[in-house]
């Protein structure tokens, strides 16, 4: 049986998700941050016959995310997703095992993977860090706007200043960054969806300028030291085996793929 999520399910819900809490990041954030009465947020369960939870299904705005094991029959989600996104684009993501039943749901989409890495303990992490790290307030949101869209891979990108001003008033993320001696923003990292449990690591960016100086490990060890010394574990993709390296080096471990299907004119 397949129905609508609501309010007196979320205990039940997140104690479901909280078996594979980094794989459910998005699910558990968006619950925590939005419940389920919100326009743009839908869930639905599938239950047994006992009423436990077999699958959980996610629409976030334009995107969806099933969550369930491998054996689970997709009929019943497909359906719903393919009656919401008859006139739009839809991107759909989650664990690639997972998202592999979901490949052949519309024609004209391509999906790509990347690399999901958690940090379970903080030990890796840079022992001495040498530069002033600050974390951003509402007031900055507009710098960060700016620096983000100095660099390459985010300067094509959709950014808006208002959103990043919301995720720091709203806790759903933090952002950290240094200056150089004028007071000039020049590198940042970024989080959201946090919740209890964990916390994804976004946006990191440093300007050309200033890259290869160890910015990046040292903002990324102190935000990953802050998560970690509040029991919540850092997550984060790639695809980039450069980034990789680094990541390996301050204790990220690779747990899964992460798969997303998108309109192939994204």
């Amino acid at each position: 049986m397949i129905r609508k999520l609501v309010e007196k399910d979320r205990g039940k819900l997140l104690s479901y998700l909280s078996i594979d809490p980094a794989i459910n990041i998005f699910i558990i954030g968006d619950v925590e941050q939005f419940g389920f009465d919100s326009d743009f947020q839908e869930l639905w369960g599938q239950f047994d016959k006992d009423e436990n939870f077999k699958g959980v299904l996610l629409r976030y705005h334009k995107s969806f995310i099933p969550y369930h094991d491998t054996e689970f029959d997709t009929s019943g989600f497909k359906m719903l997703i393919l009656d919401r996104s008859k006139d739009e684009d839809i991107i759909i993501s989650g664990k690639e095992s997972i998202l592999k039943k979901y490949t052949t749901l519309k024609t004209g989409y391509k999906s790509r993977s990347t690399f999901f890495c958690e940090l379970r303990e903080a030990s890796k992490l840079e022992g001495h860090i040498q530069i002033e790290i600050k974390k951003a307030v509402s007031e900055d949101a507009e710098r960060i706007d700016d620096l983000l869209g100095c660099i390459d891979e985010f300067s094509t990108s959709i950014r808006n200043v208002d959103e990043i001003r919301n995720t720091i008033e709203s806790k759903a993320g933090r952002i950290y960054y240094t200056e150089d001696s004028d007071g000039k923003m020049i590198s940042v990292v970024q989080t959201t969806a946090e919740n209890k449990h964990s916390a994804m690591i976004i946006g990191i960016a440093t300007l050309m300028e200033h890259r290869r100086k160890g910015y990046t490990s040292q903002i990324l060890s102190k935000l990953c030291i802050d998560l970690i010394a509040e029991n919540k574990t850092p997550c984060l993709f790639y695809d980039n085996p450069k980034a990789g390296r680094i990541y390996h080096r301050l204790g990220f471990e690779s747990i899964d793929s992460w798969m997303m299907i998108e309109n192939k004119n994204k």
